[in-house]
């Protein structure tokens, strides 16, 4: 059966449909396009979309990764919250910079972000450890990475998507302890 398309963008030809999402406070009704390759596929990704809005997700953050997350979450929130010490930014700051920034676990996206990746990045470092830049002499050392370290970047990480789920980002926290099996010495 051949594929059906009704429109072409930059040369590729792509399957077309709009769906209401939604009035504005005219009552007017706000209509969103999706594209696919086919019929099907349109309307796989018109259910998806329903289905994370219908459970309350923040569908307007669907593509925000961890890395931009936790940026946002850091500078935008942490860094202005009179609840929070310096010393606990600083904390949360130092394991960002280190061991998220530009680091595997930092491009997952945090509406898909499951433990399984978490783990296996927790179990690495402990067994390879990490290079590490230093800020002023931009020189770059391996260090190994300790159970506490550990435990403190996924507490860091914890918190994190605690954020998300209240933000709507995410419904579950992929880095609770009852989700996470931290390394130890065996």
């Amino acid at each position: 059966m051949a594929t059906k398309y009704n429109c072409e963008i930059n040369g590729i030809k792509y399957f077309r449909k709009t769906k209401t999402i939604g009035y504005d406070e005219k009552g007017k009704a706000i209509k969103k396009p999706f594209y696919g390759d086919g019929e099907k596929d349109c309307d796989r990704k018109i259910e998806e979309y329903m289905d994370k809005k219908k459970a309350g997700l923040n569908v307007n953050a669907e593509k925000m990764t961890v890395q931009e997350g936790m940026f946002h979450w850091l500078f935008d929130v942490l860094l202005y919250s009179k609840n929070k010490k310096s010393a606990s930014f600083e904390k949360h700051e130092c394991n960002y910079r280190n061991y998220i920034k530009d680091k595997s676990i930092g491009y997952i996206p945090i509406q898909n972000a499951v433990s399984l990746p978490f783990q296996q990045y927790y179990v690495d470092l402990y067994q390879n450890g990490i290079d590490v830049e230093n800020e002023k002499t931009k020189e770059i050392k391996h260090r190994t990475v300790s159970e506490d370290k550990i435990f403190d970047l996924n507490k860091t990480l914890r918190l994190f998507f605690n954020y998300c789920i209240k933000q709507k980002y995410t419904l579950d926290n992929p880095c609770s302890l009852q989700n996470i099996e931290l390394p130890r010495k065996c």
